[in-house]
């Protein structure tokens, strides 16, 4: 693409290149020219080549270069296409020891080319865990991001803008974002650190959400269409067809990118055959305004510059909002398409899909939100998908989408959608710890289920409202709730995942009743149904419920296999939260059998992935759990375990969480003997220090501890 740096990357090669050819290396510049008929002629003049009466230029070239061994650079091809290439193709056949080097957006598609896709300079990536390692050490020494291409060249600039500046803690993460928002481009980094002699570089950073009339301060000994981000886009858009432009403008509505299917669907006019738009596609990935890449299937994106550029472009047809709703609904369908394959053995592999396709279901909501006459279809695309939020954990952006669209309707609509919206909203506020907030969605949802009298959607509330009781231990209410939702599935039939479900839930609490024969039946039962119609999710949770009771009968042999189980199928979906609680019942087996210090690993490699979860609630009783571990290997560590105590303490308080019974029993273990080891001052004192910890500062506190264990 334009401002990428193809010129002067042609430059250095030629430049490493010299040495191989006797007659030297040729730069020939073609942006000067405005027709292709003098294409011949310039290159002529650059090598000396004298006019002869009755000669053409391309005749006069081919008898001066056809003993000759030399390398011709043409630079900027892609407005003289045609004429670059046929001089290229008979200059090539006709001359053995000439190599020709071309730069330009497009390739020239003649025989024995072999292109080169200028990419965009490296960046650091801050997501991942990588990405976290990289933020730490940032906030140590960021000295470190001059190993990468794209920060060394925004630094170069910006000392040769304003000599004070320095790469440092306080700017670092700007300066990364600024390159990032750029794609790495070499010509917009330039211009945005030309910048930094009049503004700081967070006042960049902000100002990037208007970057045309940000980075308009180039170089006046540079080409026109090199001084301004805008002229660079302006040279290229000028070079496409009307229907290139007009898919262009559209396709600047994906974000995250799109496949072939989504642009055939949303991109064309309502008469446009398929394969149009597939020709028009791809001249534009031939022209470097589209990248292609390969992720198991085709998929296509822009970069934000282009894509900014093309939104403006979009606007100033006025077609936005009608191409904003294709979009939506596109994705409505999309949606609606795999939300009954997320509780299917290939689960996985859709929420993957999701995964991709997460930037474009966010916009979707978002457009929808705008109109109230669109609610219904966000509030239908959220619903579709919502294991997606909760799987992926997805859990605050998934609520917030959930709050902007129930709000926005006016009054309720008693639909489907709207109660899906709000047991989805239910479930988000009882993974984030707020129990009476997720109590009210389910019994409004269920509300609007029974006005509506589907008794399907009724279970899905029910169940939702027994997770609820159960977690705040009530459990002969949750008990009822999950019996009534039971009653209902085997009544109306057809409904094999929410059987599995209900019967899951009911071995969890039948199982804190201390009812371990029902709890292990209930689950046994889950486990076949679940395995018969693969839902791989429930079979997950159902695996570890198997393992627990394991565990209580005095088998942790067992419970192992089960929690190892489980484990595999939570990183096969990709849910954090599920993966971290099997590390947790990992541990309380392995402790089960003595193995006392491996527990503690176990469960630090679960505290350390809960801090990346959106559900951090289960921290409380691993804590909890950590503390009994130092208490019962740990003498010198019984402090430092007052304080992981009372920090869990204040975790509960703070989310609302209470203690299950067999949470209660460890709790109940191991007070009396820390109380037995220290003084009433000491134990007081390192209680109140507790509950002034961070959920942070405890957690590291628990890891520090437990590595101090390991090593003893």
């Amino acid at each position: 693409p334009g401002g990428v740096g193809k010129t002067r990357l042609s430059i250095a090669v030629a430049d490493a290149a010299l040495s191989q050819f006797s007659d030297g290396v040729w730069f020939v510049d073609f942006a000067p020219l405005a027709e292709g008929a003098y294409v011949a002629e310039t290159v002529a003049q650059t090598l000396g080549v004298s006019q002869e009466a009755g000669h053409s230029a391309e005749e006069r070239l081919i008898a001066e270069l056809r003993s000759r061994s030399l390398l011709l650079v043409f630079d900027n091809c892609e407005h003289l296409l045609d004429s670059s290439a046929a001089l290229a193709s008979r200059l090539l056949s006709t001359c053995p020891d000439l190599r020709i080097l071309t730069t330009s957006r497009q390739a020239l598609g003649v025989t024995g080319e072999q292109v080169y896709p200028v990419p965009s300079l490296n960046l650091p990536s801050l997501s991942g865990r990588e990405g976290v390692t990289d933020l730490l050490t940032i906030e140590k020494n960021p000295a470190f991001l001059l190993e990468y291409a794209g920060i060394q060249l925004f630094v170069q600039r910006a000392v040769q803008a304003n000599p004070a500046f320095r790469l440092d803690r306080r700017n670092a993460l700007a300066v990364v974002d600024v390159c990032q928002q750029l794609d790495g481009i070499p010509l917009a980094i330039e211009l945005a650190a030309a910048r930094l002699r009049s503004l700081s570089v967070g006042d960049v950073q902000t100002r990037l959400t208007d970057r045309f009339r940000l980075l308009n301060n180039g170089s006046r000994s540079a080409l026109p269409r090199q001084q301004t981000l805008r002229a660079a886009l302006d040279w290229s858009y000028k070079l496409l067809s009307g229907e290139e432009q007009v898919l262009l403008n559209r396709l600047s509505l994906f974000t995250g990118g799109w496949t072939l299917e989504a642009a055939e669907k949303v991109g064309p006019d309502d008469d446009a055959d398929a394969w149009d738009v597939l020709d028009t596609l791809t001249a534009l990935v031939e022209k470097s305004l589209v990248v292609y890449e390969q992720r198991g299937e085709a998929r296509y994106h822009l970069l934000e510059t282009v894509r900014q550029y093309a939104g403006e472009k979009l606007a100033e047809t006025g077609q936005v909002e009608a191409y904003r709703h294709r979009h939506c609904e596109y994705f409505l369908a999309l949606a609606e398409r795999i939300g009954p394959e997320l509780s299917k053995a290939d689960q996985a592999l859709w929420l993957d899909r999701l995964e991709t396709e997460h930037d474009n279901l966010r916009q979707a909501i978002s457009f929808s939100a705008k109109e109230s006459d669109d609610v219904q279809m966000g509030l239908r695309i959220v619903g579709a998908v919502s294991p997606f939020w909760v799987r992926r954990d997805h859990l605050k952006e998934a609520r917030q989408h959930c709050a902007v669209l129930l709000s926005r309707e006016h009054p309720p609509a008693l639909t489907p959608p709207r109660a899906t919206a709000l047991v989805l909203a239910g479930n988000l506020a009882y993974c984030q710890g707020d129990n009476s907030g997720a109590q009210q969605h389910f019994e409004d949802a269920l509300a609007v289920w029974q006005h509506l009298d589907n008794r399907r959607g009724s279970i899905s509330a029910l169940g939702s409202l027994g997770n609820v009781a159960h977690i705040q231990g009530e459990y002969a209410k949750a008990q009822g709730l999950f019996e009534e939702a039971l009653a209902l599935c085997r009544e109306i039939g057809g409904v094999p995942n929410w059987e599995a479900v209900t019967l899951t839930c009911l071995g969890n609490v039948t199982f804190d009743r201390k009812d371990y024969a029902a709890s292990r039946l209930y689950a046994e039962s889950s486990l076949e149904l679940c395995r018969r119609i693969g839902n791989r999710d429930t079979e997950g949770i159902t695996l570890s419920a198997l393992g627990r009771i394991a565990l209580h009968q005095g088998v942790p042999a067992d419970a192992i296999r089960f929690y190892e189980q489980a484990l595999v199928i939570e990183r096969e979906i990709g849910n954090v939260s599920k993966e971290a609680k099997c590390l947790c019942n990992l541990g309380l087996a392995q402790a089960a059998l003595g193995n006392i210090v491996a527990a503690g690993v176990l469960h630090c490699q679960s505290l350390s992935l809960y801090q990346e979860a959106s559900d951090q609630r289960p921290i409380a009783a691993i804590l909890e759990t950590i503390a009994d571990f130092l208490i019962e290997r740990s003498p010198s560590s019984m402090t430092a375990a007052c304080r992981i105590l009372g920090a869990a303490e204040k975790f509960r308080e703070d989310t609302g969480t209470a203690r299950l019974s067999s949470e209660q029993d460890i709790y109940d273990r191991a007070m009396p003997r820390l109380h037995s080891a220290l003084s009433d001052e000491a134990f007081a004192g390192a209680w109140a220090q507790g509950r002034t910890m961070t959920t942070a500062e405890a957690v590291t506190c628990a890891i520090q501890e437990t590595e101090a264990m390991s090593s003893r």
